[in-house]
């Protein structure tokens, strides 16, 4: 039996100005948890931008945070898994 994952997520963006251009760049951060609340370390959160495909991967560390720096603007689909849980996706971030 699998159990729930959910996630509190946070979406940071940041402008950065160049000697040619200004653009933008964002960070999906968040804590992966389980229905109880307790933080799942080592969790696989995957970053797709539904748009042009790229995708980032990054692991929840001790605490279950994750962070995913450097992202251009574009609408994102979040999946997290891991061993004995159920597959989490957010979609439209």
């Amino acid at each position: 039996m699998t159990r729930p994952i959910k996630f509190i997520l946070g979406v940071l963006v940041g402008f950065h100005l160049t000697s040619a251009a200004a653009f933008a760049q964002a960070t999906i951060a968040g804590v992966v948890r389980d229905s109880s609340g307790a933080v799942l370390p080592g969790a696989q959160v995957v970053v797709n931008n539904v748009e042009t495909g790229v995708r980032r991967s990054v692991s929840a560390n001790e605490r279950g945070r994750f962070v995913v720096p450097q992202l251009p603007p574009g609408a994102y689909e979040i999946t997290v898994t891991m061993t004995g849980f159920d597959t989490l996706i957010r979609r439209g971030i």
